[in-house]
């Protein structure tokens, strides 16, 4: 592994994240911005852009990611386009007002709703653990409406991100801060008088989930780990990996592009940008970025990571993978991705990564062509693996891997939603 510069990490996260997640000035409260859909309302037309490279240095050359995809041609940023004109249709008012709740050292900023509609189908309470560089306004109004139709959710900020304040004195240290975050959302949790609520986590968020089976298994009922990481040496994590101070931007972008991944995924991360400018105006700053720079770092060390714990899971657990995903790739939770191409390969014989062998019974589904945003590429896909894992009754069984494949942007109907 490469010598890893925490500077230079920080960096890449807010370059690579600064086009989604919103990143604010340091010590300055939240300002609003020119809009993304404005910039791209009035875009130029936009010219071929034929290979990963070219798109890299547009990338290192472009200070947002309006400019991205108005230089990106195809029909996969047509429809990121044309989105903007559905935008207008989505409706954020079933999240309600943000709350708070103290648990411990931590004021934990919240929002809780659902269900939206009634049904016998009524489900346990869904807590969604976010990802790094973010906030719980970086769901997106679809993922969560669909998924609060029939149970109620939780989606909050983790501790000392966003809204979530760590009263001063308050030392938490890099090799501490995924337990800490678990041991806060476990808190939330009892705070909350959640019963039994079922947990879904995503990116830095399945590592805190992860944690959570670990060391508060009990307290909550079945675990969702997506494009999560066990840690420890032998995980990757491409982000950190791909820092080497002697390599040009641009070719470290061309191999790892982070959450871009390949030239039509910009198309995508575009998509996740306008719908969550429909989501409250949230926004972290460099310096609680570098927190969570820090503590991936330590978390990748020699004698770190959470292997050695997952084997006290009792949690039923899914572990969501996807092919392309490059930020937190498939061998992070499970070595071979199941390949649709081989339908009849059993699940039992394929390689299992650190998640997957030490999780007991987990059961894997990886999404085919998906990146790192997967739940937001595809949020009927998602929406529907997650609801039939969380209402089995006794063992799951996926469906078949043609279910979980990426084909577009899965715009939504231009009706209010």
């Amino acid at each position: 592994m490469v010598e890893v510069n925490l500077q230079t990490v920080l960096a890449i996260l807010i370059f690579s994240f600064g086009a989604s997640c919103q990143i604010l000035p340091q010590a300055e409260a939240p300002a609003p911005s020119t809009s993304i859909r404005d910039a791209l309302a009035g875009a130029p037309a936009p010219t071929a852009l034929t290979d990963a490279a070219a798109l890299a240095a547009t990338i290192a050359t472009s200070d947002s990611l309006a400019a991205i995809v108005s230089s990106t041609s195809g029909l996969a940023a047509d429809d990121c386009r044309n989105l903007n004109a559905v935008l207008d249709n989505i409706n954020t008012a079933f999240i309600g007002p943000q709350r708070t709740a103290v648990v411990g050292p931590v004021s934990v900023a919240y929002r809780s709703f659902g269900p939206l509609r009634s049904s016998e189908r009524l489900q346990k309470p869904l807590v969604l653990v976010i990802g790094i560089a973010c906030t719980m306004s970086d769901w997106t109004p679809r993922l969560l409406r669909s998924l609060a139709v029939n149970r109620e959710v939780i989606i909050f900020d983790n501790a000392g991100i966003g809204q979530s304040t760590i009263s001063a004195g308050t030392n938490v240290t890099a090799a501490d801060y995924f337990k800490f975050q678990a041991d806060t959302l476990a808190g939330l949790i009892q705070e909350l008088s959640l019963n039994q609520p079922d947990v879904l986590g995503w990116s830095l968020g399945a590592k805190i989930a992860l944690h959570l089976g670990v060391y508060h298994s009990s307290i909550f009922g079945k675990l969702i780990s997506d494009a999560g990481s066990a840690g420890g040496p032998n995980s990757s994590t491409a982000v950190l990996d791909a820092v080497d101070v002697g390599i040009p931007v641009v070719q470290r972008l061309t191999k790892f592009k982070t959450l871009l991944e390949r030239p039509s995924n910009a198309a995508t991360v575009c998509q996740w940008v306008l719908e969550k400018e429909a989501m409250p105006l949230d926004g972290v700053t460099a310096e609680e970025i570098q927190a969570q720079v820090e503590a991936e770092v330590a978390y990748h060390a020699a004698d770190a990571g959470i292997v050695a714990g997952l084997p006290l899971i009792k949690n039923p657990t899914l572990v969501i993978t996807s092919s392309n995903d490059l930020t937190n790739p498939p061998s992070n939770q499970a070595s071979t991705p199941y390949m649709p191409e081989y339908p009849s390969r059993q699940r039992s014989i394929m390689p299992a990564g650190p998640v997957m062998a030490g999780v007991p019974g987990a059961v894997l589904v990886t999404f085919q062509g998906c990146g790192h945003l997967a739940p937001f590429q595809e949020p009927e896909k998602f929406v529907a693996l997650v609801d039939s894992f969380l209402e089995a009754k006794g063992s799951f069984q996926p469906e078949a891997a043609s279910a979980y494949t990426c084909q577009g942007l899965g715009l939504p109907n231009k009706t209010t939603r």
